[in-house]
């Protein structure tokens, strides 16, 4: 059985890392259990809850320094070495090799040799619907 605390609204708003009137926002929506207590609002919290709270708390600030200290590594590698060698770009080597171009004809010779049977064909036609006709 979880056990219940109750918690102010500036209290909870810390614990969350949010704005006071956010979570007002939240007890209007009824997203919060509240009651009131000596005039104030009281929002009812299990106790476990908080601790996991605080716990995720304490690792994203590890994680968030973590992220700076990368940050801050990968801008000393981003400065320019002062050796010469070292600023030059190393030419890498494709591993597609390049086919050789085909060879081809020139385009006029190219289309007299495949239009000379087409004129013996229609030569052929021609001699013969003549010699019909006639």
């Amino acid at each position: 059985m979880s056990k219940q605390k109750t918690m102010g609204v500036k209290a909870y708003a810390k614990l969350i890392e949010k704005n006071e009137k956010t979570v007002y926002k939240m007890i209007k929506d009824g997203l919060l259990l509240t009651q009131k207590e000596q005039g104030k609002i009281q929002i009812m919290v299990d106790k476990n809850l908080i601790k996991i709270l605080e716990r995720t708390q304490l690792a994203l600030q590890e994680c968030k320094s973590m992220l700076l200290s990368i940050e801050e590594a990968s801008e000393t590698l981003k400065k320019p070495a002062k050796n010469k060698l070292a600023t030059k770009p190393i030419p890498k080597k494709s591993s597609v090799k390049m086919k050789k171009p085909i060879k081809t004809k020139p385009l006029k010779k190219s289309l007299k040799k495949s239009t000379k049977p087409l004129k013996k064909r229609v030569n052929k036609v021609l001699t013969k619907s003549t010699k019909r006709t006639k």
